[in-house]
């Protein structure tokens, strides 16, 4: 998982990662700690949820944390590129401050 995470961000991409444990109704029959897989989940930076499809524990709940996430990524996307965006014009506009006609054929 690190090595998609590491591509990701060498690529400029936001990704969300998440690890779901399916079958959570059956913890009788557990193969992996949830304190290992938690630890995995951190130390990856991926969302972790343990879920049964059988009762449909955490289904929805799954959904909404990775659409929330999504959203964030896309909103500080958004804030990023209107910064960006701000920081350029203001330098075009710092370039050509009015009363500076050189080169200009208007307004002289």
């Amino acid at each position: 998982m690190t090595s998609i995470r590491s591509h990701a961000i060498s690529e400029g991409c936001d990704i969300i990662m998440c690890i779901v444990g399916n079958k959570s109704d059956l913890q009788q029959e557990r193969e992996v700690s949830r304190q290992e897989v938690e630890s995995f989940a951190s130390a990856t930076g991926a969302i972790f949820v343990e879920t049964s499809a059988k009762t449909g524990d955490n289904i929805d709940d799954i959904f909404e944390e990775i659409a929330r996430r999504v959203g964030e990524a896309d909103a500080k996307k958004q804030t990023k590129g209107t910064a960006q965006r701000t920081a350029s014009q203001m330098a075009t506009l710092s370039t050509s401050m009015p009363g500076d006609n050189q080169g200009s054929t208007c307004c002289k």
